[in-house]
């Protein structure tokens, strides 16, 4: 910069220089010789604290020692120009950031004589380059960045861009953005208009299915960003992305399970204070309504009116205002005051903070097998009442048989003890009246035995006595019997038996010494009343006798055998 120039030009050249610019000079070994206004205030010093030390003052500690810094010097010292950005420490330690260059200035033999730096603070620019390139660097070690020249051929891509679609630098750098793309979107309007939009500087975001290698579908989440020169001009366009192929497919996994229970369950969505936002046509068609009939009303429509103001009820929504998930079956009302049953879930629905903020209720219409199940426990009730009242009723009829069978046992008891009663006293009439009769009428009594034993005899037809006037009484003939007057009337009902005449005209005392002889029945018991007479088929020969005239068993026969 300053060669072989007169003293005085160069010396009106560094004037002039250093009314705008901050400069120093040094010595060749480095040691500073002056400074101007600009460079001083630059780096806080005043020039006594800084005249004759050595540059390496205003350098890193790291770098001082270097190799780069010892180069940098000999360079200067061959007359070598240098020039950049670099990094400077100020009074107090802090770091500027200048654009300078180091001029060796050369006497009349061409050998450097001094070094003179001309000096730009750039500090807030760096900062701000730093600040982007920084951003930049963040953004691409997150991001897939892709480069791209205004026709779309393809600049440069980063590690993460590759590594989402799967190819290697060296295999897209130069080629055409339209190889991400599906086949039959290349050559479409569509994407056409895409590119003519980016070369407008327009901005495109968005997420968009491209092809990576091999075919594989990789979805992303990018923007297209148009770079602008200095007068806002597009000379290439930058795309940042995001690889969002596995949130992608789980929510059409997601989309895909809501669509089913969409079609399969009555679904509607409420504000946390209950009032409705959507429902579907599930829903709709349980209830009855149309979407406009309950957008925007409260949930409280759909429930009893009795059940609107309660405690419960405001506990309900209470709750799921706490995110606390609810499910039961409920009772609900739908249009016209249908009763309809269902079996739901109210499912709080939470933000990023974890704060409800709204409920999305599924539900399954459940009223026909609810009133089938209620009908099955009305018919359950009156099982269990009829069966309870039949074992009061089988209780009642055990109690009844009981006493019965207690008073059957009393009333036995009873009838034998009179029976006994009965016997002993016949006895007893018996004896005395044998007494009062031994002598007199022992005849009367043989023709008596004789008379009973051909009743017992007579059982097959044979009655072994004899019809007076007729002689004996023989097999199969019709009986007969005579009444008082003498006449004989056939009795076909006798078995063949004769009646003796003798009952009929004898008073009631010969009818009851008849009956006397057969005292004996089956058991060895001795009655003497018609009733034990007639139940042993011993007729005491009366007309009026209950049992079967003229018969007496053949077991009474066998068991009686001296009559």
């Amino acid at each position: 910069m300053f060669g072989r120039r007169s003293h005085g030009d160069a010396q009106a050249q560094i004037d002039a220089i250093g009314r705008s610019q901050a400069m120093i000079t040094f010595n060749t070994d480095g040691t500073i010789v002056t400074a101007n206004k600009h460079f001083l205030d630059l780096l806080g010093y005043g020039l006594d604290q800084i005249q004759g030390k050595h540059h390496s003052m205003f350098v890193p500690a790291d770098q001082r020692d270097g190799a780069d810094y010892q180069a940098f010097w000999a360079a200067l010292r061959r007359g070598e120009c240098r020039a950049g950005e670099f990094k400077r420490i100020a009074n107090g330690g802090r770091e500027i950031w200048i654009e300078a260059s180091y001029n060796p200035v050369l006497d009349d033999a061409g050998k450097p004589v001094k070094i003179v730096k001309i000096a730009t603070d750039i500090t807030a620019k760096k900062i701000r380059g730093l600040t982007e390139a920084s951003k930049i660097a963040a953004i691409s070690r997150a991001q897939a960045v892709i480069e791209f020249k205004l026709d779309g051929t393809i600049v440069t891509a980063n590690e993460n861009f590759c590594k989402a679609l799967g190819f290697s630098l060296a295999e897209i750098e130069g080629k055409h953005h339209s190889l991400f793309m599906p086949p039959q979107a290349r050559d479409s309007a569509a994407y056409r208009e895409f590119w003519e939009k980016l070369n407008r500087g327009e901005y495109q975001a968005g997420e968009y299915k491209r092809i990576g290698k091999g075919g594989r579908e990789v979805w992303i989440l990018a923007s297209y960003n148009p770079l602008l020169d200095e007068t806002g001009k597009p000379f290439g366009v930058v795309k940042f992305a995001t690889d969002v192929t596995a949130e992608k497919l789980k929510n059409a996994d997601l989309a895909g399970q809501l669509a089913a229970i969409d079609k399969a369950q009555a679904v509607i969505e409420f504000n946390m204070d209950g009032t409705i936002i959507a429902a579907n046509a599930n829903f709709l068609a349980t209830l009855g309504y149309s979407l406009a009939e309950i957008k925007g009303k409260h949930h409280s429509m759909f429930v009893e009116p009795s059940e609107r103001d309660s405690v419960a009820y405001r506990e309900f929504w209470a709750a799921l205002n706490r995110g606390e998930y609810q499910s039961a079956e409920y009772k609900r009302i739908g249009k016209g005051g249908k009763e309809v049953y269902i079996q739901a879930s109210y499912n709080p629905i939470l933000d990023l903070n974890g704060k409800p903020f709204k409920v999305v209720k599924y539900a399954t219409d459940t009223t026909k097998q609810v009133l089938v199940r209620m009908g099955n426990e009305r018919v359950r009730a009156m099982m269990e009442s009829v069966a309870a009242g039949s074992e009061e009723l089988n209780a009642s009829v055990r109690e009844i048989s009981e006493a019965m069978t207690k008073s059957r046992e009393t009333a036995m008891g009873a009838v034998e003890q009179v029976s006994s009663a009965d016997a002993q006293a016949g006895d007893e009439r018996h004896r005395r009246d044998d007494q009062q009769h031994h002598g007199a009428d022992q005849p009367a009594r043989a023709q008596r035995h004789d008379r009973v034993r051909a009743r017992r005899r007579g059982r097959p037809g044979l009655c072994g006595g004899r019809i007076r006037g007729e002689g004996p009484c023989q097999p199969g003939q019709a009986g007969h019997r005579q009444d008082r007057s003498g006449d004989r009337q056939p009795e076909p009902d006798l078995g063949g038996c004769c009646r003796l005449p003798e009952c009929d005209q004898a008073g009631d005392q010969q009818c009851q010494r008849v009956r006397d002889v057969d005292r004996r029945c089956d058991r060895g018991t001795e009655h003497g009343d018609e009733r034990d007479v007639d139940q042993h088929a011993a007729c005491c020969g009366r007309g009026r006798c209950h049992g079967e005239p003229g018969l007496i068993s053949p077991a009474a026969s066998s068991e009686h055998p001296a009559i």
